[in-house]
C-alpha cells in the first residue's frame, strides 16, 4: 500500500466517529477484561488487596460493569471490610442493575455479617424476587455462607 493510500484510509476512518467510537469500546473491553482475569487470579491466590487493586483499574476504563463492581464488593468482604462491600453492592442495585443476583446475596452476606438480620432477610427475599429461575442457586448460596461467606 502507498503512503499516500496510507494516509487517505486513516482519514477516511477519522471522519467516521461511530468507528472510531466503536474501535475505542473494543479496545476498553479487552482493558477491562484483562484488568478482571488479573483480579480473578489474585482472587483465588487470596490475595485480596492485589484484587481489588485490578478490579479498580478495570472500573476507571468501564464503570457500567455489575461484574467488577461484585467482584471487588466480594474481596472486601473476604477483607471483612463489609461496609466498602456495601457501597460497591449498592450502587450496582441503584445505578447499574437492580436484578443482579451476586450483588444481592452479597450484600446479604454482608448484612448478616454486620448483625443486621432484617435487611439479610430483605436481600435474601431480593434475590428470589428478582431471580425466579435461579431459586437453588440462592438455597447453595446461603447453605455456602452457613460455612464460609
Amino acid at each position: 500500500m502507498h503512503e499516500h493510500q496510507h494516509e487517505q484510509l486513516h482519514e477516511d476512518f477519522l471522519a467516521q466517529p461511530s468507528k472510531v467510537n466503536d474501535l475505542m469500546k473494543f479496545i476498553s473491553d479487552i482493558a477491562n477484561a484483562n484488568k478482571m482475569e488479573l483480579g480473578n487470579c489474585e482472587y483465588r491466590r487470596t490475595m485480596y488487596d492485589k484484587a481489588i487493586e485490578f478490579y479498580s483499574r478495570g472500573l476507571d476504563y468501564i464503570t457500567d460493569t455489575p461484574v467488577l463492581f461484585c467482584n471487588r464488593a466480594l474481596c472486601y468482604i473476604k477483607k471483612r471490610d463489609f461496609k466498602r462491600a456495601l457501597m460497591d453492592l449498592e450502587h450496582v442495585l441503584n445505578d447499574l442493575d437492580q436484578k443482579c443476583l451476586r450483588a444481592w446475596l452479597y450484600k446479604a452476606g454482608a448484612l448478616k455479617r454486620l448483625n443486621n438480620e432484617a435487611g439479610f432477610e430483605e436481600c435474601i427475599d431480593n434475590a428470589r424476587r428478582f431471580n425466579r429461575a435461579n431459586l437453588a442457586y440462592v438455597d447453595v448460596f446461603l447453605e455456602k455462607m452457613r460455612s464460609d461467606f
